[in-house]
C-alpha cells in the first residue's frame, strides 16, 4: 500500500495532530503555528520556508507548488512559462490555504497577514462548521479527489464506443 505524500510544510505546522483536518483549535493557534516556519526570524514566510523544497538535481533547494509539470490534462493547472504576450512568467496556482493567507497575493506571507492567518482561514470554512476539511483545503482544478480523483485531470476515462480504437469488431445493426 502506498503511504500519501508527506503535508507541504504550511499545513504540518498548520494540522498539529496530523489527521489532515484543521480544527476550530488548529485555526486560533494559526499565528503561532505559522511563526514556527520562520527559519530566518524576519517575521514573513516566503515560499521557501511555507513550500516543500523540490527534488531532484536540478530542484534543490526551490519552493516546489506541489503540482508536476507534466500530465496536465483538462481542468488542471495552468502549465508554466510565459503569458499570452510572452512577458510575464505564469505560475501555477498557489494552494488555496496560501492564497487566503497570502492576501496581497505577493508570495510573501508577511507579518500582518501571520497575525489575521485564523480569519484568513475561516474563509475557506465553506460549511460553517468550525473546521477546514481535505475538500475545502483542495485546489478547485483538483476535482473532489485530488489530481487523480475522478474529478481531476487524471481521473478515471469514459469508456469508448466499440470499433473506435479498439480490436473488437463495429456493432452489427440489423
Amino acid at each position: 500500500m502506498q503511504r500519501p505524500p508527506p503535508l507541504p510544510p504550511f499545513m504540518a505546522a498548520l494540522d498539529a495532530d496530523k489527521d489532515h483536518i484543521l480544527s476550530e483549535q488548529e485555526i486560533a493557534n494559526a499565528p503561532a503555528a505559522l511563526r514556527t516556519l520562520d527559519k530566518n526570524q524576519d517575521d514573513q514566510l516566503t515560499p521557501d520556508e511555507y513550500l516543500p523544497a523540490r527534488r531532484g538535481p536540478r530542484g534543490e533547494g526551490r519552493p516546489s507548488t506541489g503540482v508536476s509539470p507534466r500530465g496536465r490534462g483538462p481542468g488542471g493547472p495552468p502549465a508554466t512559462g510565459t503569458d499570452q504576450a510572452g512577458e510575464r512568467p505564469v505560475r501555477p496556482p498557489q494552494p488555496p490555504v496560501i492564497a487566503a493567507l497570502d492576501a496581497n497575493h505577493d508570495g510573501v506571507i508577511d507579518a500582518q497577514e501571520i497575525d489575521k492567518a485564523s480569519a484568513a482561514l475561516v474563509t475557506l470554512d465553506k460549511n460553517h462548521d468550525g473546521q477546514l476539511t481535505p475538500a475545502e483545503l483542495r485546489p478547485s482544478w483538483a476535482g473532489p479527489r485530488g489530481p487523480g480523483g475522478p474529478q481531476g485531470p487524471r481521473g478515471p476515462r469514459p469508456p469508448r464506443p466499440q470499433g473506435e480504437g479498439t480490436d473488437a469488431p463495429p456493432p452489427v445493426n440489423n
